[in-house]
């Protein structure tokens, strides 16, 4: 029997006790006298909520307020890996396999719970950094090399969109251990308002993180994305895929990366790659399902000459619309794309074709196609800095629907 089975038993022990004798009561007799923490981290869903009760330096109850995980693989992992923590009265635990975004933001948060509490080791460097609205001041808690907690004290940022990219930046620097990673789109002030601050705490405590590099585990696939190649460490044992990792990604920042990130774990659930696309992310889905079915291949010892490779890449050029093309003209010229629809309702838009400056007006189309889908409407706000660009977006749908 493994560690897993024995704190599953005990987890039914304990509900099955306080069915006979009123779990609410027993509950309360844990938090008795435990000061309590309403801490959160960016989970793979949204945000994830919980409150942490610490008694002297035990933590002695976790319990969920809010979460938006996968129903029966993030939300389960959330809670095992909150058993594990009781267990051990300790975060150092293992995240659960095939959903590590949903278990080290529990992890994250508990974290954050323990630094409020003062039992964290580490030293504390506190930063002051320039945001969108003013000053946000951040308690960097680092040991051994290692950042173990980020704590923004306080920020001016805008309500739902600074303060929410700046918990998403803490939560991918604490899983990466790393500063080397993407802002939030819409919010990009804040997000490098964090991580400068986050740089200027390991400047301050003589630390240089090893950036983020991913150690692999099991076999490399790449696919093609939107932004560029999409590079995944696919885990196989006895056949089944137990582990997906990813190593290297360009996509829109809260768009595609995002889709990357919900397509590994809906393969990872379904132990397939015959799942659907994420939708407003047709490409990003698809180069995320190619790398893993390389992965696969390449664990089969199965290696393609290169003048297969060339047939594949030209294969994957060659884009079959699902819906009616539109085109209009950009800043660095045409930009096509195809427009999907189901009665009067805008499924998904995928760009076909576009030659926009990077990080700018590819970004800007990206925004574009969310805002529009959210809308059902192209009467919607051009991107600031990217009006061709977004206004391209724009033309460029109305002739999809025109048709």
């Amino acid at each position: 029997m493994d560690k897993k089975q024995i704190i599953a038993i005990a987890a039914m022990v304990i509900i099955a006790l306080g069915t006979l004798f009123g779990y609410d009561a027993l509950r309360e007799d844990v938090t008795a006298g435990a000061e309590s923490y309403e801490v959160s981290a960016q989970g793979y869903g949204g945000e994830v909520r919980l409150e942490v009760f610490i008694s002297g330096e035990e933590i002695v109850e976790i319990r969920v307020l809010e979460q938006s995980e996968t129903e029966g693989l993030g939300d389960i992992a959330i809670d095992e890996v909150i058993a594990e923590i009781l267990e051990a009265n300790s975060t150092d635990v293992e995240a659960v396999s095939g959903a590590t975004v949903s278990a080290n933001a529990a992890i994250a948060a508990v974290n954050d719970a323990l630094a409020q509490a003062g039992l964290v080791t580490g030293d504390v460097y506190n930063v002051v950094v320039q945001g969108y609205g003013g000053d946000i001041v951040l308690d960097v808690i680092i040991h051994e090399g290692e950042i173990v907690a980020i704590n923004i004290t306080e920020d001016n940022e805008t309500q739902g969109i600074g303060d929410t990219a700046m918990d998403v930046v803490v939560a991918d620097i604490l899983t990466a251990q790393s500063t080397d990673v993407d802002t939030v789109a819409g919010a990009t002030v804040s997000s490098e308002a964090v991580i400068s601050g986050v740089e200027q705490a390991l400047e301050d405590a003589g630390v240089e993180l090893g950036g983020g590099a991913h150690e692999q585990q099991g076999v490399l696939g790449t696919g093609s994305g939107y932004g560029g190649d999409i590079v995944l460490d696919v885990v196989v044992e006895n056949g089944e895929i137990i582990e997906i990792f990813l190593v290297e990604e360009s996509e829109t920042p809260g768009i595609g990366d995002t889709a990357i990130a919900e397509m590994i774990e809906k393969i990872v659930e379904a132990g397939s790659t015959d799942v659907d696309v994420i939708s407003g992310a047709t490409v990003s889905s698809n180069g995320t399902i190619n790398a893993v079915e390389d992965a696969l291949e390449n664990g089969e010892g199965e290696s393609a000459s290169e003048g297969d490779d060339s047939e594949e890449e030209e294969a994957a050029e060659e884009y079959e619309p699902q819906g009616t093309l539109g085109t209009a003209r950009g800043y660095g010229g045409d930009i096509v794309l195809d427009v999907i629809t189901d009665g009067d309702e805008i499924v998904d838009i995928v760009v076909v074709e576009e030659s926009e400056t990077p990080r700018i007006g590819d970004t800007a189309i990206a925004e574009i196609i969310e805002a529009v889908l959210a809308a059902q409407s192209t009467d919607v706000d051009i991107v600031s800095g990217a009006t061709l660009s977004s206004e391209g977006a724009i033309n460029a749908i109305e002739d999809g629907l025109g048709q």
